[in-house]
């Protein structure tokens, strides 16, 4: 009896036990189920997901497509059967294409975890469209496991940036784009402007190539840019590959280029017109300086004609010690020294007109070296290379050793302390219309070109524009008035010719002058020898300033003339009316009270219309040369007048 019950007991047990695994199972045929219901959602989800993508998408193996989703065959034009199975040389356009990327792409999956080509994949119509591949390989130590392949149509992306590209590339603008402060990307116009190659400029700091002084402001500009800031165009200055400083303007807009925000933009290159404005100011600064010039340059050559005259007369008396004698002469020289500032002012301010005539440079470029070498100091050492063709220009002499004078003094001023080589060369060169030079457009022909070059300092950026400003100077108190290129400029100006400068910091600077050669049959005026001519002639001489007057008779007298003198134009013209046959010449002032020269001039000429006269001024707008020839008079002068000049310029007129 008691082994059934133990027997029973245990039955009881086992199967307990059995209804505990029973229900375990349940459970887990419950948990398995939920988990395969799972599974086959997110197989359907996935399913979902590839058959209808935008991308094609395959799964390959040793070069063959072992599975592709619904949108490969489309994008292919094929059906899924053409395509599940077959070789991937039905992507590629030809079979060199086919060899070179695929070895390229299994290379690529075997060092990479993502590899990304493009290529032009064909149609069954006969076209193709652009492709980006993306490709992983299940296990990158074992590629020929397999790889998955992700295919996006970016044709319409890359049309869109070929329209683009072919419109920022004939845009007449410089266009570019930088994104975290490196050029991204930059069409023609923007090399044109640099100089540099494109692969110079893609992916370097866009500030390098910046102009140190605008650098801040730029970077500013498009940090408030990209915080939503209205900018407005603005000027800066980049400098080129060679060296030069090029002037752009641009605008900036914010953009969004490769998922990031960056800055486009675009430029136009205003340098031309930045060195118009500057002609232009310069133009407007000679103006002003001309009309201050001309207010003080009659009462100051008024003056000089008194101080170098009465020198002149004293240095001619008898019994004249040798001290004194030699202190006037220092007072004569400074006076020369003050007319010819004045006449450099009126020069440059086109106050004053010249007399040019045919005149062979070579010989006066000679002279002037001469007296350079005994003047420079001995560490400046002089070459010159003067060509020996007849080099004609219509000019005036003393304009073209002005010239080679203040190039030659400036250059010998930026070799002063280490000392150097001064190269003066002369030569003739022809100008094609295409090369005419920038910004002054000579007209194509022959020029006579005076080159002056230094081994000095060379010039400052910051300078150079204003170098030709008057009165603007670099060296120290004493050392120069600021006038010397400012002189340059206008003559050069005056003669239609053009200056080109070219300078390197720490090496030097070369000035080249373009003067138009003269071709003429008239033949060039000999010089005459130095002497002071006279006569027994009669002049009646006018001028509003008594120790003028006083000067010019005694002067006159001194040269043998008869002088009848007037210091007023109304008695003048009466005087002359009364007995107009007993003068041979007058000479009178312009700038007098009650009636200028000009107009008594007029009222001479209706008395006695073959009277000689000559019209001094010390500077007036209302008269030029032109103007007096015009007006019947035989010759007009600027004050201040040297005896030897009055004397052979009166018997010109009389002997004529």
């Amino acid at each position: 009896m008691k082994d059934k019950d133990k027997t029973k007991k245990q039955l009881i047990n086992e199967l307990s036990k059995m209804r505990l695994r029973v229900v375990e199972l349940e459970k887990s045929a419950i948990e398995l189920m939920q988990v395969e219901e799972k599974l086959r959602r997110v197989h359907s989800i996935q399913s979902l997901i590839l058959d209808n993508s935008v991308m094609g998408i395959a799964f390959v193996r040793n070069r063959l497509f072992e599975w592709v989703n619904p949108r490969l065959p489309k994008m292919l034009g094929l059906s899924p059967n053409q395509v599940q199975g077959s070789d991937t040389r039905i992507i590629y356009s030809s079979d060199e294409a086919y060899e070179e990327t695929g070895r390229k792409a299994y290379l690529a999956l075997s060092r990479k975890e993502w590899y990304e080509f493009q290529i032009d994949m064909p149609r069954t119509d006969g076209t193709t469209f652009t492709t980006r591949i993306i490709g992983k390989a299940l296990d990158p130590s074992l590629p020929q496991e397999g790889s998955i392949w992700i295919f996006e149509d970016i044709t319409e992306r890359k049309q869109a940036e070929e329209l683009y590209r072919t419109l920022a590339d004939s845009s007449h603008a410089g266009i570019y784009i930088v994104q975290d402060g490196k050029m991204q990307f930059a069409n023609p116009h923007i090399m044109e402007y640099s100089g540099y190659a494109e692969n110079e400029l893609i992916g370097n700091n866009i500030l390098d190539f910046v102009h140190p002084d605008d650098r801040e402001m730029t970077r500013s500009n498009a940090v408030d840019m990209l915080k939503g800031k209205r900018l407005t165009p603005y000027e800066f200055r980049i400098i080129d590959k060679k060296g030069n400083i090029i002037w752009l303007m641009e605008t900036v807009m914010s953009i969004i280029y490769k998922g990031k925000r960056a800055v486009l933009g675009n430029t136009m290159n205003i340098t031309e017109r930045r060195q118009m404005e500057r002609l232009l100011y310069q133009a407007q600064k000679m103006e002003s300086i001309g009309t201050l010039a001309g207010g003080i340059a009659h009462d100051f050559n008024n003056i000089l004609s008194a101080v170098i005259g009465y020198t002149e007369l004293t240095l001619g008396e008898s019994g004249l010690g040798e001290r004194p004698r030699r202190y006037l002469e220092q007072i004569h020289m400074a006076g020369e020294r003050a007319g010819d500032l004045v006449k450099q002012i009126l020069t440059f301010s086109r106050s004053q007109e010249q007399e040019r005539k045919p005149v062979l440079v070579g010989p006066i470029l000679k002279e002037g070296i001469k007296l350079l070498r005994s003047s420079l100091p001995s560490t400046v050492q002089i070459t010159q290379d003067i060509t020996k063709k007849p080099t004609m220009l219509l000019s005036d002499p003393i304009q073209i050793h002005q010239i080679l004078m203040n190039l030659c003094t400036n250059a010998a001023h930026a070799m002063r302390e280490k000392g150097g080589v001064l190269d003066i060369r002369l030569e003739q060169e022809k100008i094609d219309i295409d090369r005419a030079l920038h910004p002054f457009n000579l007209a194509a022909g022959n020029y006579a070109k005076l080159t002056v070059s230094d081994t000095g300092c060379g010039i400052n950026a910051s300078v150079m524009e204003r170098i030709f400003d008057p009165f603007f100077t670099t060296k120290g108190p004493g050392e120069g008035t600021g006038l010397g290129l400012s002189v340059v400029y206008g003559i050069v100006r005056d003669h239609g010719g053009a200056i080109d400068i070219t300078t390197d910091s720490g090496k030097g600077t070369t000035f080249s002058v373009y003067f138009s050669l003269e071709e003429t049959e008239r033949p060039l005026a000999e010089q005459a020898p130095e002497q002071i001519p006279g006569g027994n002639e009669r002049i009646l001489f006018v001028d509003d300033e008594a120790a003028l007057v006083e000067l010019g008779s005694v002067m006159l007298t001194s040269l043998g003339y008869h002088v009848t003198s007037r210091t007023s134009s109304i008695e003048a013209l009466k005087a002359f009316r009364a007995h107009p046959k007993n003068y041979d010449l007058v000479i009178t002032d312009m700038t007098m009270p009650n009636m200028r020269g000009d107009v008594f001039a007029k009222e001479l000429l209706k008395s006695r219309p073959d009277i000689p006269i000559i019209l001094c001024t010390g500077y007036s707008e209302m008269i030029s040369e032109e103007k007096a020839k015009a007006l019947g008079i035989h010759r007009f002068v600027m004050k201040p007048l040297f005896k030897k000049d009055i004397a052979r310029m009166i018997r010109e007129v009389l002997d004529t």
